[in-house]
């Protein structure tokens, strides 16, 4: 994918987008990347490859740049919450098949009922067609609930990752403390706000950048604190052992 603006993307394997992710959701079961360096605006003012929306990986989650002062980026990780919304899809239909055969049964009790007062020659034809489809239509609702139970239970089995060593964030550049990252573990969730955004981005404002642009500062600092990194006084020692008393005499 080239780019990713307000757009939702569904993969079952790794996700490529070759510049920058806006405001989107993209759901993989593989590795997401974001290969752009950043979203280049007007007046030269540059902000990060992927900011706001959601971004679900089964894996990693590997960009240059992440976040947004102005929007949260949510990063979750070790699970397929794409997969989680299917398995609730799924769950919603369930009570009303329920329900739906729990009336049929009802009605084929009642004409059951019916039946034993009445000879089954004596019933009209509407009454044998309504049992038949009635029948019918209780079979249909019984295997679609199997079929869905089914499709539930593999949805479940493949809903968090088995090699938690496969799981990461790998961010390049730039990692703006607004950005949410969940990982999960099976039925464990670590939730952060994320500390580590934070060290990661004050380190990049307060070192990196730093330490690129003041190079005379640099200068400056190493000759008013060299001697805190000097040697003090040393000595070449050789060391010598050994369990016969004339090879330790002459050693002296």
């Amino acid at each position: 994918v080239g780019f990713v603006i307000d757009a939702k993307i569904v993969s079952r394997d790794d996700l490529v987008v070759y510049n920058y992710a806006y405001n989107s959701k993209l759901f993989s079961r593989g590795n997401i990347e974001i290969k752009g360096l950043s979203i280049n605006k007007k007046h030269n003012i540059k902000k990060n490859a992927l900011i706001g929306g959601l971004v679900n990986s089964l894996k990693e989650v590997i960009a240059h740049s992440v976040g947004s002062d102005q929007f949260f980026t949510n990063v979750v990780l070790g699970k397929d919450l794409n997969a989680e919304s299917q398995i609730s899809d799924l769950k919603k239909i369930l009570p009303n098949l329920s329900f739906k055969l729990a009336e049929l049964m009802k009605k084929i009790n009642f004409l059951d009922k019916k039946e034993n007062q009445i000879s089954h020659d004596s019933l009209t034809p509407e009454i044998k067609a309504m049992v038949k489809n009635s029948l019918s239509e209780i079979k249909k609702i019984k295997e679609k609930t199997i079929q869905i139970n089914a499709l539930i239970e593999n949805f479940e089995k493949s809903l968090y990752i088995e090699d938690f060593e496969k799981v990461g964030l790998i961010v390049f550049f730039n990692l703006t403390p607004e950005v949410q990252v969940k990982i999960n573990y099976h039925k464990l969730s670590i939730m952060q706000e994320i500390d580590s955004a934070l060290k990661v981005s004050l380190m990049e404002k307060e070192i990196w950048n730093r330490a690129k642009n003041d190079t005379i500062g640099l200068q400056d600092f190493f000759q008013k604190n060299s001697k805190n990194y000097e040697w003090k006084k040393r000595y070449n020692v050789d060391i010598l052992s050994s369990t016969d008393k004339k090879i330790v005499e002459k050693a002296q």
